[in-house]
């Protein structure tokens, strides 16, 4: 009968306990990084905390690897990588293309700097991220 318990009792902590322990730490952790933009730009025109970036092609496929926050202000789009700690900083002055690609539930935002380098990010709403960079932008 104890046995019976225990097993029930570790199957309700995992389906009930470890998803709310897990999203409030996501939560805190988008805070920090939220607060982390606040004191690198000031004055930002975005940010998305839920920004996850997307790694070299393999392939014809692109993959996720990692997840952060990407800022966008006057001079520059930041990407705050969490784990592992890296970020990239694009002049705005080098962005040569953008557009948002729409892939399932999630869209992606898709921008190439002057030396060819294409940087993908998974955001919410990459359709106005896209229109907003296009206005900033020498596109």
């Amino acid at each position: 009968m104890q046995i019976i318990v225990l097993a029930t009792l570790s199957i309700l902590w995992k389906l009930a306990v470890l998803p709310v322990l897990v999203g409030f730490a996501a939560r805190l952790l988008r805070r920090r990084l939220l607060r982390t933009a606040r004191t690198r730009f000031p004055v930002y025109w975005r940010a998305d905390a839920h920004a996850a970036v997307m790694g070299p092609e393999r392939g014809r496929l692109w993959h996720l690897r990692g997840m952060g926050v990407l800022v966008m202000d006057a001079r520059f789009l930041w990407f705050q990588q969490v784990w592992p700690r890296q970020e990239d900083l694009i002049p705005l002055a080098d962005v040569r293309d953008v557009f948002a690609l729409g892939m399932g539930k999630s869209s992606v935002l898709r921008v190439e700097t002057a030396d060819q380098t294409v940087h993908m990010w998974r955001v919410p709403d990459a359709e106005s991220w896209a229109e907003e960079l296009r206005a900033r932008c020498p596109v």
